[in-house]
């Protein structure tokens, strides 16, 4: 009899499979001893565990791997809400103490929002944070971040996008603000009333600020030291994409250009790089061999990593055979899984 119920044993064991989970937020609260007993082995791969002391026990009695960044216990009434897209965090928010909030997209905290913040056990955001500068230590405290992180001046009005023109359009809103974006201000337009601009009172701030050399002077004491301050010739156009020199881009954008990606330079445009006066490019620049000698001879140029296009492999990429599925193992993946 003992033979074969060590032999029944071992078939059983022989019978289980092995689970896999990965996940975002893996909540563990309400998971019971049978489902656990189902498998041979279970690896649990998350950015964070909800727990209780009572799953903890469990957990420690078979044979789990727990590999988190946050094992938080969360009592088990307590509801997990998750947002995809932008949220928003002020005074005005509503929320229970002790919630936890996931969102895939942006979170804006505005900076009155500090005893919201604090009613959160947990926030999990997968994207972009954007946090005054007051509340900066409550945020690191209070969120995990899988992103970035853009730390924007207390009082700042924040204006959305990869670069702001300063323009006569912006001109007719302008008021006495801070005025702030996680990328850039461009003024590149000689036509802009920069004494007008200046006596409205408004103030700029940003990693970098892109000024033509004629509205320099009255615009970079608009901005504060820690803005990097690019002055380029007046002319200058600012391509805010990856940019190929063609006929048409050339008459599009003029010969003084300051690229915010890479370029694009092909064989049968030879004769177009003779007429640039100005290239700046932020990313890579792609060209023949042979136009070398011609790029280099344009008289102010700053670019990143020159790529030969004869060097580049050619795009033949072998499809990858799919992976043959493990029977003994079950996989679970997902941004928020229960068990």
């Amino acid at each position: 009899l003992l033979a074969s119920s060590a032999a029944s044993d071992v078939y059983k064991r022989q019978m289980k499979k092995n689970l896999n989970v990965d996940a975002m937020i893996l909540d563990l609260r309400n998971v019971q001893e049978d489902f656990l007993d189902r498998y041979e082995q279970i690896k649990l791969d998350c950015m964070i565990a909800l727990t209780s002391p009572r799953v903890q026990a469990l957990l420690s009695q078979h044979n789990i791997s727990l590999d988190s960044m946050l094992c938080k216990n969360v009592p088990e009434e307590v509801s997990v809400g998750v947002v995809n897209g932008k949220v928003t965090l002020s005074s005005a928010s509503q929320t229970a103490a002790g919630q936890v909030l996931v969102v895939n997209g942006k979170l804006m905290i505005t900076p009155d929002a500090a005893e919201v913040l604090q009613k959160y056990a947990c926030i999990l955001v997968n994207g972009m944070i954007y946090c005054p500068q007051c509340l900066s230590a409550v945020v690191s405290a209070r969120c995990i971040l899988n992103g970035k992180l853009a730390v924007y001046p207390d009082d700042a009005v924040l204006l959305p996008g990869s670069s702001i023109k300063l323009d006569n359009t912006f001109l007719l809103r302008a008021q006495s603000r801070l005025y702030w974006n996680e990328h850039r201000f461009l003024a590149v337009d000689p036509r802009l009333d920069t004494a007008a601009l200046a006596a409205k009172g408004c103030s700029f701030s940003a990693p970098k600020a892109i000024l033509c050399a004629s509205l320099a002077p009255v615009l970079a004491p608009l901005f504060p030291d820690s803005t990097e301050l690019i002055i380029v010739p007046d002319g200058t156009a600012v391509v805010e994409d990856d940019l190929e020199l063609t006929a048409s881009s050339l008459r599009r954008y003029g010969t003084r250009l300051y690229v915010l990606g890479d370029a694009v330079i092909p064989a049968e445009s030879a004769d177009l790089l003779a007429q640039i006066e100005f290239l700046h490019v932020t990313g890579e620049v792609e060209l023949p061999d042979a136009l070398e000698a011609a790029f280099f001879a344009i008289p102010e140029l700053e670019c990143g990593k020159v790529v030969h296009e004869d060097a580049l492999p050619k795009q033949t990429r072998a499809k990858a055979k799919d992976e043959e599925p493990d029977p003994d193992t079950v996989t679970l993946s997902g941004i928020q899984l229960t068990l």
